[in-house]
């Protein structure tokens, strides 16, 4: 029975459960067998075939697991000048091996390996050098692919490197066997980073074997590759054993270790496929948590800085708020003054030259602007005719304008006021003579500057006098420059009124309605209705707080702004009153206050 058929009948032999098992021992066997083959001559005897011959040995090269066809161009030579050139092919099985000639086989000197061998997509060239004293080994070379792995094994120790990007390598001092120690060999391997390529071309990796055993050559001492059944006529033993151990070998790679190898290659693939499978279950699960991460950052995106038509339009509401406000601390100091002069007896105003011309003025200003016949029972028709036709006044919405202080101040949202320019208008007429009839009703007497000279004290008292007057109409000047109307917008620039008396428009009320309602230009108190009032009597305020919560927390945060600002007013009137009532306290306490310095005069 031979090996074939012993090695397949043991298998079957065994149970279903222990085949694999008796399959991996014959696995390592193989791999033993193809490791040692293109040894040629080497003193262990091949156990797996049946014909065991000890052969002669001989020094020489062997290569493996190149591309069958492969041109091998190579120098054996000594550094005593003997040397041998030859060319070669490796055989259909990826062997050669290369006898030393018999010139260099007692060389005493040290002999080096020059091999090039020219495959399909690379030429690989080798320099090995080996010592003939101490067997130390230098291996130098280059064309292999960048970054291919390379081992060196001599005298059971293995060097591993790699070859750099440019496919160099070099590797000196390398411990090698004694001269005289037999089977020994350098072997150089080029491992291919394909790993398909181990089960196609049956080998692994590409070795470059340097036997350092002496004695014995080649059938005919060439150096030139014999090892074929050609030369076993007439009979050679060594090269007819080499031949017929070549074919054994052969068949048993053919038939069990290819299969092993394609078996092996098959396994490995298939464990991968779950791995990939696992992998790409990976793969997925990490793409979809990024995927709804993204999603998750644009929608929370979208909501936290989509746009919100409640906040827009608050925001326009406000846009001109400022330029308002300013305006009207402007006109509450113009009337201040106005009033101011007047109780001054200014120059060129209507109290200059004392009481009888102030009241002369106002009189003539009553009976032109204000008066109304009807008042006191008819009795004023008499006082109100002029002489220059119908008495009374010659508008009928202002008569009682002068006294009338709801209907001059009070209920209007906007007045006809701006006391920056130079033109009068009714309103600020009518609002000055309500102020003079409020705060000062007669003027003083023209007095020259020696009778202040003799009765200082009353000037003083009549200083004091106004100075308490000025805080009573410091609130009305407010109150009226809160009421003044809003300055023209620059051309090309829309309002922040208009977009109120858009809003207005949707309770109902026409633009004729708007404007009587609070003015053309809007002031600061009618803009502050709206803002703090009229916004939220629109239904489409509440149903625009049905939005996003980042809105509806802006949203909140402008109402709040908002209500800062109305408490800023709040304040401010606060102060005002304070002075008021301060100011009544010490006008109560004077009398008092004389008396007591009086007598804290006498006492001294």
């Amino acid at each position: 029975m031979n090996i074939k058929q012993k090695i397949k009948s043991g298998i079957n032999a065994l149970p279903k459960g222990k085949a694999l098992l008796a399959v991996l021992p014959l696995v390592i066997i193989c791999g033993f067998v193809i490791a040692r083959i293109g040894d040629g001559h080497n003193p262990a005897k091949a156990s797996l075939l049946e014909n065991e011959v000890p052969l002669e040995q001989k020094t020489f090269a062997a290569l493996s697991g190149f591309e069958p066809g492969a041109i091998v161009v190579y120098s054996v030579f000594s550094e005593d000048g003997d040397m041998k050139r030859a060319t070669s092919v490796v055989d259909q099985h990826g062997y050669l091996n290369i006898a030393v000639p018999e010139s260099l086989e007692n060389a005493g000197s040290d002999i080096i390996y020059d091999f090039s061998v020219s495959e399909q997509n690379r030429t690989l060239s080798l320099l090995l050098k080996v010592d003939a004293d101490t067997g130390a080994v230098a291996v130098k070379g280059q064309g292999a692919e960048p970054f291919t792995g390379i081992e060196i094994a001599a005298s059971g120790s293995n060097i591993r490197t790699r070859t750099d990007w440019a496919g160099l390598f070099e590797e000196t001092g390398i411990r090698g066997g004694e001269k005289n120690e037999k089977g020994n060999p350098v072997q150089v391997a080029f491992y291919s980073r394909d790993i398909a390529s181990d089960a196609r071309a049956h080998q692994s990796p590409s070795v470059i074997k340097v036997f350092t055993a002496p004695g014995g050559g080649g059938a005919d001492g060439s150096g030139i590759n014999v090892w074929s059944e050609s030369n076993c006529s007439p009979p050679v033993l060594s090269t007819c054993y080499t031949a017929t151990v070549d074919a054994q070998n052969q068949k048993i790679i053919d038939n069990y270790v290819t299969a092993f190898f394609l078996m092996t290659e098959q396994l490995a693939a298939i464990s991968m496929q779950p791995v990939q499978a696992i992998g790409m279950f990976f793969d997925a699960k990490l793409q979809l948590q990024t995927q709804r991460l993204h999603q998750k950052l644009k929608a929370e995106a979208v909501k936290d800085y989509h746009p919100s038509n409640q906040m827009c339009r608050i925001g326009t509401y406000v846009r001109s708020l400022a330029t308002v406000e300013e305006k009207a601390a402007h006109d509450q100091i113009a009337l201040n003054d106005i009033l101011m002069e007047t109780q001054e007896n200014r120059y060129n105003m209507s109290s200059a030259l004392g009481p009888e011309s102030y009241i002369s003025n106002r009189l003539a200003q009553f009976k032109e602007l204000y008066c109304d016949t009807s008042d006191n029972n008819g009795g004023l028709e008499i006082l109100c005719d002029d002489g220059n036709g119908a008495p009374g006044a010659a508008d009928q919405t202002r008569v009682n304008k002068d006294i009338d202080y709801a209907r001059t101040v009070e209920f209007p949202y906007t007045l006809d006021v701006d006391f920056t320019n130079d033109v009068i208008s009714d309103e600020e007429t009518d609002v000055i003579a309500l102020a003079r009839n409020l705060y000062w009703t007669d003027a003083f007497s023209f007095v020259t500057g020696e009778t202040i000279k003799e009765r200082a004290e009353y000037f003083q008292r009549t200083r004091q006098h106004m100075a308490l007057n000025n805080l009573a109409h410091a609130s009305y000047t407010k109150l009226i420059s809160m009421k003044a109307h809003a300055p023209n917008p620059p051309a090309g620039e829309e309002p922040g009124w208009a977009h109120m008396k858009s809003m207005m428009r949707e309770f109902g009320l026409s633009d004729i309605d708007i404007e009587n309602m609070i003015g053309e230009n809007p002031s600061y108190h009618a803009q502050m209705e709206i803002m703090t009032k009229k916004i939220y009597q629109d239904p489409d305020f509440y149903t625009n707080l049905y939005d996003k919560p980042t809105n509806v927390d802006r949203i909140n945060a402008s109402l709040e702004a908002i209500g800062l600002m109305q408490q800023r007013d709040h304040y401010e009137a606060a102060l005002r009153r304070e002075m008021l009532l301060s100011g009544m306290l010490e006008a109560e306490l004077i009398t008092d206050a004389e008396k007591l310095q009086g007598q804290l005069l006498e006492l001294k």
